[in-house]
C-alpha cells in the first residue's frame, strides 16, 4: 500500500488526468447564459411574440375541445418578422404513426386549462436523452427561456389527449449552436433529465448520413394548422413536400448552404408555420434530413419553407458530442464516465497539462531540491 506523501501526490496527479479525460468536451459556449458569446440578440425577430402572450392565447380553448381536433389559435399578430414562425398548413391526418413516434412537442411551464395547451414548438428525438429543436424555440428575440420551464412530450399523436405511450420529460439543459445568428445555424439540443422510454409510440429517429439533393420526396410532421393563424391541430399532421433549393431564392435571409428548401410544386399552401419550429422533415422514407426553421407567412406562393440541413450540421449532432454532454451534466447520476482521450478538447488539454506540470514541479521542489 502507498503511504508516503510523495506516492499520494502522484496518485492525485493520475486522478486529475483521468477526471479531465473522462469529462471531455468544452460546451460552455452552449449554456443558456446571457454572458455567453453564443447568445446574441436574435436580429431576425423585431416583433417576436412574447412568452406571456403565448401562454394567455394558448389557454383559450374551443368550447368543444374535448370532442374536437383543434384548439383555437392566437389572434393575428401584426405583419412583419413575427411571420417567421411555423405550423403545418395544408397537411393531412393519417393513422400511420411511424414518423410521429420520433417527434415531440415542446411545452413552456405548466399546462393551462388542458393537457398540451402550452405548446411552443416541435422537436425530434435523436437520442434516448436528447431532442433536437430550433434555437429560436428556446430563445425568442432577446429573451432566453430557462431549462426548468421546458418539457418535451412524446408518444402523443393527439396533442390534447394523453394515451398509453405518452411520456413527458423535463429539460435539464439546452445547448444552442455556437454559430447561431439571425436565422443561420438555428439548432438547439435539449438534454432531458432522464432517458425516454422507447415503446411502440416513442422511437429515436434516424438522422441522415447522406447529403440531400433536389427532388427528394419529404414529409414534415407536427401539430400544425390547416390555415395561417387558424386553429392549432390536436392530432398530428403530415405535409408532403419536395426539396428544391431554388424555390427559396425569394425568401429573405435564405442561405443555400446549411439550409434546405421544401415545398409542394403543385399546391403551394402545403407548408409549416406557427408553433411547429423544430419539427422534423423526413425524406426518402423515415430518415430525418431537416427541422423546421422559418418562412414568410404560411403557404406563400412565392417561395417554399426553410429547414435546417442536418447533414450540413452533422458535427453538432455527433454521438461523441452527446456522450460528452451526458458525462458532464449527468455524470453524478450515471456514474463515472469512460476515458475518452481522443475526445479531449485542446482547450482542456492545455489547461489540465499546465495544472499537472505546476503540481509536479511543486512536489519535486519540495522533495528533491
Amino acid at each position: 500500500m502507498c503511504t508516503s506523501k510523495l506516492c499520494i501526490y502522484f496518485i492525485l496527479i493520475i486522478q486529475l488526468l483521468i477526471f479531465d479525460i473522462g469529462g471531455s468536451g468544452d460546451f460552455s459556449a452552449y449554456l443558456p447564459s446571457e454572458t455567453s458569446s453564443a447568445f446574441t440578440s436574435y436580429a431576425g425577430y423585431s416583433h417576436a411574440i412574447s412568452i406571456n402572450r403565448n401562454e394567455t392565447f394558448l389557454a383559450e380553448k374551443a368550447t368543444t375541445a374535448e370532442h374536437s381536433d383543434f384548439l383555437r389559435a392566437p389572434p393575428k399578430e401584426p405583419r412583419g418578422d413575427s411571420e417567421f414562425n411555423y405550423l403545418i398548413t395544408g397537411g393531412y391526418t393519417t393513422d400511420d404513426t411511424s414518423l410521429v413516434k420520433c417527434a415531440v412537442f415542446v411545452t413552456y411551464k405548466e399546462f393551462g386549462a388542458q393537457f398540451g395547451d402550452n405548446i411552443i414548438g416541435g422537436g425530434v428525438i435523436i437520442h434516448k436523452q436528447f431532442v433536437l429543436t430550433a434555437a429560436h424555440v428556446v430563445k425568442i428575440g432577446g429573451e432566453l427561456r430557462q431549462p426548468e420551464d421546458l418539457k418535451v412530450v412524446g408518444g402523443t399523436p393527439k396533442r390534447l389527449l394523453m394515451d398509453t405511450y405518452t411520456t413527458t420529460v423535463r429539460v435539464k439543459q439546452f445547448f444552442i449552436h455556437p454559430d447561431y445568428r439571425g436565422r443561420n445555424h438555428d439548432l438547439a439540443l435539449l438534454l432531458l433529465e432522464s432517458e425516454l422510454i422507447l415503446t411502440y409510440g416513442v422511437a429515436v429517429a434516424q438522422v441522415t448520413r447522406n447529403p440531400p439533393h433536389d427532388g427528394m420526396e419529404c414529409t414534415v410532421v407536427g401539430w400544425g394548422a390547416v390555415v395561417e393563424y387558424g386553429p392549432i391541430a390536436d392530432k398530428f399532421l403530415n405535409g408532403a413536400l419536395r426539396l428544391k433549393q431554388s424555390a427559396c431564392a425569394n425568401l429573405p435571409s435564405w442561405e443555400s448552404s446549411g439550409m434546405l428548401c421544401a415545398h409542394d410544386p403543385n399546391f403551394f399552401e402545403v407548408d409549416a408555420c406557427l408553433y411547429d419550429s423544430g419539427s422534423p422533415l423526413f425524406c426518402g422514407g423515415d430518415t430525418v434530413y431537416g427541422i423546421v426553421a422559418y418562412g414568410l407567412a404560411c403557404g406563400n406562393p412565392s417561395h417554399g419553407g426553410a429547414y435546417m440541413d442536418l447533414y450540413y450540421h452533422r458535427n453538432f449532432l455527433s454521438e461523441s458530442k452527446m456522450d460528452s454532454l451526458l458525462y458532464r451534466y449527468m455524470g453524478d447520476s450515471r456514474g463515472p464516465g469512460p476515458m475518452r482521450i481522443l475526445a479531449w478538447p485542446v482547450s482542456d488539454l492545455f489547461s489540465s497539462t499546465l495544472a499537472v506540470l505546476l503540481f509536479t514541479y511543486i512536489i519535486l521542489l519540495h522533495y528533491i531540491i
